[in-house]
Parts: structure tokens; C-alpha cells; sequence
């Protein structure tokens, strides 16, 4: 299997979910947003089984005291099914690396 590495921002799920020609992941990277509103209904289009699967790579610097609210991206990855991965240090980014491997490699969505 060739691997091809698209860099486009912003993605659109719809545009991934819509493609002629699927991705096999789409990896959102980089900090929480200050958004945390829900995705309204209907917005996204609907997931299946020959979509991409959606990762979120959420960069977080600082620990937050109570907890670690979802943003905007983690209730859209959500929204299509997909995995938010909370990355605090340069070894949880490698964890992180190898769970979007694994997913790939077993064809898991």
C-alpha cells in the first residue's frame, strides 16, 4: 500500500467524506481550539464504511486543572466517528503515531 501525505488546511470532513478518492486518515494536529460549541446536526455528512478515518491530534502544552474539556474538533471528530488523542509530551505524539499505524495497518475505523 502507497502512502501519500496531504497537507491541506483547513479540511473540511465533508470534503473527505465526499471525495471520489478516499484518504485512508485524516489527522487533524495542533492545539485545542477556544471553541467549544457542539457541531449542529446535519453539518457533517453521514460516515461509512468506505470513508477515511478521522484522527485528532490535540497538542497541549500546559496540564489543565480539572480536567480537559472537548473542543469544537473533538466534537467533530467525534461527529464522524473518529479518535481524539491528547498529546502532552514528544513520547505521547510517537504513542500517538503508532495507534494511527495500527488503525491503518488492521483496517479498523
Amino acid at each position: 500500500m502507497a502512502s501519500r501525505l496531504i497537507l491541506s488546511v483547513p479540511v473540511s470532513p465533508n470534503e473527505e467524506l465526499t471525495a471520489p478518492e478516499k484518504s485512508d486518515a485524516v489527522v487533524f494536529l495542533g492545539p485545542p481550539t477556544r471553541f467549544d460549541n457542539r457541531v449542529p446536526e446535519g453539518l457533517v455528512e453521514p460516515r461509512n464504511s468506505d470513508s477515511p478515518r478521522f484522527f485528532y491530534f490535540e497538542l497541549k502544552v500546559f496540564r489543565e486543572r480539572g480536567g480537559e474539556l472537548p473542543d469544537l474538533i473533538e466534537h467533530l471528530i467525534k461527529r464522524v466517528g473518529g479518535k481524539t488523542i491528547r498529546i502532552h509530551t514528544a513520547g505521547e505524539f510517537a504513542k500517538a503515531l503508532d495507534v494511527l499505524q495500527g488503525h491503518l495497518s488492521q483496517g479498523s475505523p
